[in-house]
């Protein structure tokens, strides 16, 4: 992301403000009687958003403080305690609302966590959101000593900002993270089109399904509505951030600053948009001051810390706010693996594992990232995790491809199994198995588990065609692939794999096609470019169609093609091989050749090329590899005559005229020799790297 400079003045007075502790305040949902249920989570989230936009004051989402409590609870503790331990809160408020019509009674309790005074106070206030929300929202900043009158007059400029009763509900679970659906907020906007509070939030849920240019516009609107909802600029931030106006984000995110300093998720996007380390380590710091449990921010902090030790130490520091987020303690092995303290991350992850606020299934799942001499650790962390959640899928799975990363294959393969027992309907679970079998070379068994799956999945159907190629099945592969790409069209991989398929049924052009479009897509696609050389190679030696094979020879041509396109040269030249030895077709002959030639036996592959010359005496790129292998073996008088052939066919082949040079230099013919080479350059400049030192000895001997 690029960086920007924020300006002098800004960043001077921010460092006065943050000099002053936050206080922080943690909200949790109201209880209501059935009369008032659209109040509860409204006031209280109502409440905890106006908080956010006075200055000095950092409340957390209604929704995280209520789930952390929850969680805590659930785990035999007592949750408040927790709650105002992990959010290291000075304040914690909960309440309570009765009552219907105009006669509304809401009950507010404001503990100190500091002093443990608790007050309770029951406001009868008008049944209005907005006044409702002013008359709560007064109270407790009152409580919190924010008396003065430009406090007042804000509270009441936001207030004004709460969505009607009939929207109250679905905005509020949208601004907690409890719900509230696009659509309901879609025409919340329309009845609220003037409250900056509805605007923001229907732009957040916009980001989030993705939709950012609606996003921009609307959270611009909202930002517009109130320069002093610091959340309504903060969300405009994010949303610009995510379209790359760093500009936009920069400004939005210092307007959320300036209306309260300690606005922890704004000073966080701030930071990630400035360039002096040392200021983006305050903002961090400050972010973290205000919201111990910001995860972005404590982990960005820990990351700035060059000391492997003091980085540790604030990571588990944070840990104890935040035990259950599993990317914070994924930060803290990642660091400890860095530091080369293996024993400590294993330490880390079984202490998480006796803690009932941090033990999860995912926390186990974290074992997957020690290194290889610490695989049996792993395991046992995985298995220790079973024992303690023994209905987890995903442990499951996690000790089967620990397993296999061990070599322990059968046993992989035996857990796979009994986890698709449970699990019958597991496509997932269903592929993995597949892929282990297929991998083991027990391709059998593997087409039986992909077969009873086809349909299912399309990674499915893409791991069964490559099976089915790897088998020398092409024909089947070809329909499975035919059916995906018309899904599928621009997915690189199945359109590769078509043009596998389409190659070995005969159809070289469209197989060539097929493969170009792949790597258009992909440039990246090794499998795709190997096989486009393979079917190009193929096509310069038969033409448009490929040669028919029988019996045995044609499966032995197919699995060679198949190790070939994949890599393994050894396994190609031995399918090649026994294809070979049919005498159905030079073509094999020349695979072999070509196997054997790029395994080192430049000698056999010479005899090869020429069976393979002799049904194709004047192919230029047999003749051309035929060449090149005799000049591996010095048979220099050979390589000259096979390649001044090679050129007469095809002049304009760059490969022809470097191993015409070679075979000059080979012979001390060195004015032919860089006559060759630069027509070679002349016709692929690209090759000048491969070239210069050869030709410099060349030129040194003629006086070039």
């Amino acid at each position: 992301m690029k960086k920007v400079a924020a300006p002098l003045l800004f960043l001077l007075l921010l460092q006065l403000a943050l000099a002053q502790a936050p206080q922080r305040v943690v909200v949790l949902p109201f209880d209501a009687t059935q009369s008032a249920q659209a109040y509860s989570l409204g006031l209280s989230t109502g409440l905890q958003r106006t908080l956010n936009s006075l200055d000095g004051i950092y409340s957390p989402s209604v929704a995280e403080a209520a789930l952390f409590t929850n969680r805590a609870n659930e785990a035999g503790l007592d949750g408040i305690a927790q709650a105002i331990r992990a959010f290291e809160a000075d304040y914690l408020i909960t309440g309570a609302v009765s009552g219907s019509g105009s006669d509304l009674q809401v009950t507010l309790v404001v503990m100190n966590a500091g002093s443990g005074e608790t007050t309770q106070e029951t406001l009868s206030v008008a049944s209005d959101p907005g006044r409702a929300l002013e008359a709560t929202t007064t109270h407790v900043a009152a409580e919190l000593g924010r008396t003065d009158a430009a406090t007042g007059h804000r509270i009441s400029g936001l207030a004004s900002e709460a969505p009607q009763l009939v929207n109250l509900m679905a905005v509020a679970s949208a601004s907690s993270r409890l719900g509230g659906s696009l659509a309901d907020l879609a025409s919340a906007a329309q009845i609220d089109s003037d409250s900056s509070w509805v605007l923001s939030e229907y732009a957040r849920a916009l980001a989030l399904a993705g939709r950012t240019d609606e996003a921009a516009q609307v959270a611009r609107e909202a930002a517009q509505l109130n320069q002093n909802d610091a959340e309504a600029h903060a969300v405009l931030g994010i949303v610009a951030q995510t379209l790359g106006d760093d500009e936009l984000a920069r400004s939005s995110f210092e307007r959320a600053v300036a209306i309260n300093s300690h606005h922890a998720v704004a000073l966080t996007g701030l930071a990630s948009m400035l360039e002096d380390r040392a200021q983006v380590e305050e903002h961090l710091r400050a972010a973290v001051a205000a919201a111990p449990r910001l995860e972005e921010a404590v982990i960005g902090l820990a990351n700035l810390e060059s000391s492997h030790a003091r980085a540790l130490q604030s990571l588990r520091r944070a840990a104890r706010n935040l035990p259950e987020s599993v990317s914070l303690h994924r930060a803290f092995v990642r660091r400890a693996l860095a530091a080369g303290d293996t024993a400590g991350a294993v330490s880390y992850l079984r202490e998480g594992g006796q803690d009932p606020l941090t033990a999860s299934p995912a926390l186990y799942s974290l074992a997957t990232l020690l290194p290889e001499e610490a695989r049996d650790q792993a395991l046992q962390l995985v298995r220790e995790g079973r024992e303690r959640f023994p209905e987890s899928l995903g442990l499951q799975v996690t000790e089967a491809q620990l397993l296999q990363e061990s070599g322990q294959t059968d046993e992989a393969i035996a857990l796979y199994r009994s986890v698709l027992d449970e699990n019958p309907e597991n496509v997932d679970v269903a592929n993995n198995l597949a892929v282990l079998l297929a991998q083991s070379g027990r391709l059998d068994e593997a087409q039986a588990v992909f077969e009873s799956l086809a349909g299912e999945n399309d990674t499915v159907s893409l791991n069964l065609a490559r099976l089915l190629l790897h088998s020398g099945e092409a024909q089947q592969a070809l329909s499975l692939l035919e059916e995906l790409v018309a899904r599928h069209p621009a997915d690189s991989e199945a359109l590769g794999l078509l043009g596998i398929a389409q190659g070995r049924t005969g159809s070289l052009q469209a197989g060539i096609g097929s493969l170009e479009a792949a790597l258009q897509l992909n440039p990246d696609n090794a499998e795709a470019g190997n096989a486009l050389e393979v079917l190009r190679q193929q096509q310069a030696i038969v033409g448009e169609s490929a040669v028919t094979l029988e019996g045995d020879a044609a499966r032995e041509f197919e699995l060679g093609l198949g190790a070939l396109e994949s890599g393994n040269l050894n396994q190609a030249r031995e399918h090649f091989s026994a294809a070979a030895e049919s005498g159905q077709d030079g073509l094999l002959n020349f695979y072999y050749a070509y196997t054997l030639q790029l395994t080192g036996q430049a000698r056999q592959a010479a005899l090869q090329y020429e069976l393979a010359r002799e049904q194709y005496p004047e192919n230029d790129t047999i003749l051309n590899n035929l060449g090149y292998a005799y000049l591996q073996v010095s048979r220099f008088d050979k390589a000259l005559d096979v390649l001044r052939s090679a050129r007469s066919l095809d002049s304009s082949n760059p490969s022809v005229h470097v191993n015409l040079g070679l075979t000059y230099f080979g012979l001390g013919r060195f004015s032919d020799a860089l006559a060759e080479w630069d027509i070679a350059l002349e016709l692929d400049p690209g090759l000048e790297p491969e070239l210069r030192s050869v030709r410099e000895q060349a030129m040194n001997v003629v006086g070039r």
